[in-house]
């Protein structure tokens, strides 16, 4: 594979595990059942960014580091894929903690929707399949800067149309002067400083 398709297949999979995540924070993580003799009973469905607030923000550094990845030169693009493998890590862990202590997860959404500080009499909470979406969306995230880390090195920044321009003022130029205002002044005296 060559290294230009290599770039592309990381991108796709950085981009798409972290849009995925991006995705299963807006929906339902858990169903929680409340049964509590002051408040009542009651349903609750909180999302992703409710019970792992992880999961979007290392969503969004993993859509960055992706870019980072393919674009820039070498240290930074190692940066950039070490980043993809901690933001596939914390998607992941983030994930599997909701579906390992699915009530513990959702205390704070509970105490917020019921306002009760102390303990409540009953709750219950299962997981939904959206934490185990989150869990696959890590795959490729990882999976990216795995690929990155160990083939990146061989790969060549953007070309030199990309790059600044170095100097770009001709002789003569009352804008390429020490004094930056001798181009204002003429403007100023309505002379055209470009002729």
């Amino acid at each position: 594979m060559t290294a230009g398709r290599e770039r592309l297949a990381v991108l796709a999979l950085a981009v798409v595990g972290a849009a995925l995540a991006l995705l299963t924070a807006t929906r339902p993580w858990l169903d929680v059942t409340v049964k509590d003799p002051l408040v009542g009973s009651g349903r609750l469905h909180p999302d992703g960014r409710d019970v792992a607030a992880l999961v979007p923000a290392a969503a969004l550094v993993a859509l960055a580091a992706s870019v980072s990845a393919v674009t820039m030169r070498r240290v930074g693009r190692q940066v950039a894929a070490l980043l993809l493998v901690a933001a596939g890590g914390a998607i992941a862990s983030a994930a599997v903690s909701v579906i390992a202590g699915p009530s513990g997860a959702a205390e704070e959404s509970v105490r917020q929707a019921t306002g009760r500080t102390g303990g409540l009499a009953a709750v219950t909470a299962t997981a939904t399949t959206w934490p185990w979406l989150a869990v696959v969306a890590a795959v490729p995230v990882v999976l990216a800067g795995a690929t990155t880390v160990v083939r990146g090195r061989t790969w060549s920044g953007l070309s030199a149309r990309y790059e600044a321009p170095g100097d770009v003022s001709e002789p003569g130029d009352p804008a390429a002067t020490s004094e930056p205002d001798v181009a204002w002044d003429a403007l100023s005296r309505g002379e055209d400083p470009t002729t």
